[in-house]
């Protein structure tokens, strides 16, 4: 009865953390509808399995709103040419992303990215679909 018990406990600890390591569920994006979003750098989280890089977007009411893009993992960005120091805070981007179909928008908006352009005018792909 103990080794079952400690079984399913590392089995459940497995699955949330399978289920628990996407910022965007694939199951939830539109990938029918390709969104433009431009802004600032807020945060950049360089995390396995998938960069999250976190952008300021003026909505077209003129409010700021937090958008959450899920890029792919730190190392497919690498082999696209990002790193650490390829982004900096605060410093304006636009994305190519697909949206989440769940999120309204209501405090962070959630999408998938698909491209990153810098300032400088470099694209960079964000995903690996």
């Amino acid at each position: 009865m103990g080794n079952r018990v400690i079984v399913l406990f590392i089995a459940s600890l497995v699955a949330a953390n399978l289920v628990a390591h996407h910022a965007v569920n694939s199951d939830d994006i539109d990938y029918s509808t390709r969104i433009s979003l431009e802004g600032k750098i807020a945060n950049i989280e360089w995390i396995n399995p998938h960069v999250i890089i976190h952008i300021e977007v003026l909505s077209e009411f003129g409010v700021k709103q937090l958008w959450l893009v899920e890029a792919a993992t730190p190392n497919t960005l690498l082999r696209s040419g990002l790193n650490r120091n390829s982004l900096s805070l605060m410093s304006s981007v636009s994305f190519e992303a697909y949206p989440s179909i769940i999120n309204p928008c209501t405090v962070t908006c959630l999408s998938y990215g698909i491209s990153i352009t810098t300032a400088s005018g470099r694209t960079s792909p964000l995903g690996d679909l």
